[in-house]
Protein backbone atom coordinates (compact mmCIF):
# COMPACT_ATOMS: atom_id res chain seq x y z
CA UNK A 1 0.00 0.00 0.00
CA UNK A 2 3.04 1.74 0.48
CA UNK A 3 3.12 2.82 -3.38
CA UNK A 4 -0.52 2.52 -4.59
CA UNK A 5 -0.53 6.24 -4.88
CA UNK A 6 2.07 5.81 -7.39
CA UNK A 7 0.72 3.28 -9.36
CA UNK A 8 -2.32 5.18 -9.84
CA UNK A 9 -0.42 8.17 -11.19
CA UNK A 10 0.93 5.43 -13.62
CA UNK A 11 -2.13 4.10 -14.85
CA UNK A 12 -3.54 7.94 -15.05
CA UNK A 13 -0.61 8.39 -17.27
CA UNK A 14 -0.68 5.18 -19.56
CA UNK A 15 -4.61 6.37 -19.94
CA UNK A 16 -3.64 9.11 -21.23
CA UNK A 17 -1.17 7.98 -23.66
CA UNK A 18 -3.90 5.54 -24.52
CA UNK A 19 -6.38 8.44 -25.80
CA UNK A 20 -4.31 9.52 -28.45
CA UNK A 21 -3.81 5.89 -29.84
CA UNK A 22 -5.78 4.11 -32.78
CA UNK A 23 -9.26 2.78 -31.05
CA UNK A 24 -11.11 1.00 -33.84
CA UNK A 25 -10.16 0.96 -37.61
CA UNK A 26 -13.34 0.93 -39.95
CA UNK A 27 -12.03 -0.78 -43.54
CA UNK A 28 -15.65 -0.07 -45.05
CA UNK A 29 -14.77 3.47 -44.84
CA UNK A 30 -10.83 3.14 -44.72
CA UNK A 31 -11.47 5.45 -41.23
CA UNK A 32 -9.09 4.88 -38.02
CA UNK A 33 -10.60 6.47 -35.21
CA UNK A 34 -8.46 7.26 -31.90
CA UNK A 35 -9.65 8.41 -28.38
CA UNK A 36 -9.56 12.44 -29.70
CA UNK A 37 -10.98 11.70 -33.05
CA UNK A 38 -12.80 14.75 -34.49
CA UNK A 39 -14.66 15.35 -38.09
CA UNK A 40 -17.39 17.25 -39.86
CA UNK A 41 -17.67 14.01 -41.94
CA UNK A 42 -17.90 11.05 -38.88
CA UNK A 43 -20.25 12.61 -35.97
CA UNK A 44 -17.95 10.46 -33.26
CA UNK A 45 -17.05 13.31 -31.28
CA UNK A 46 -14.18 12.99 -28.72
CA UNK A 47 -14.94 9.49 -26.25
CA UNK A 48 -11.54 10.12 -24.90
CA UNK A 49 -12.01 13.88 -23.60
CA UNK A 50 -14.28 12.67 -20.66
CA UNK A 51 -11.45 9.99 -19.42
CA UNK A 52 -8.90 12.68 -19.38
CA UNK A 53 -10.88 14.93 -17.29
CA UNK A 54 -11.54 11.65 -14.76
CA UNK A 55 -8.17 10.59 -15.22
CA UNK A 56 -6.68 14.16 -13.73
CA UNK A 57 -9.30 14.46 -11.35
CA UNK A 58 -8.22 10.87 -10.44
CA UNK A 59 -4.44 11.62 -10.26
CA UNK A 60 -4.89 14.78 -8.12
CA UNK A 61 -6.72 12.83 -5.70
CA UNK A 62 -4.01 10.14 -5.58
CA UNK A 63 -1.48 12.83 -4.16
CA UNK A 64 -3.50 13.98 -1.80
CA UNK A 65 -2.78 12.46 1.43
CA UNK A 66 -6.23 12.48 2.88
CA UNK A 67 -9.11 10.21 3.54
CA UNK A 68 -11.63 12.18 1.96
CA UNK A 69 -9.78 12.23 -1.20
CA UNK A 70 -8.94 8.20 -1.21
CA UNK A 71 -12.91 7.62 -0.69
CA UNK A 72 -13.94 10.41 -3.32
CA UNK A 73 -11.14 8.90 -5.95
CA UNK A 74 -12.90 5.57 -5.42
CA UNK A 75 -16.27 7.16 -6.95
CA UNK A 76 -13.83 9.34 -9.55
CA UNK A 77 -12.09 6.02 -10.56
CA UNK A 78 -15.50 4.00 -10.92
CA UNK A 79 -17.66 6.34 -12.49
Amino acid sequence: MKYSSWFGVLSVILLLAACYMPWVYVPAQKLEIAGMFASAKHNFGKPGLMNIYLSVLAAIFFLIPKIWAKRTNIFVCGF
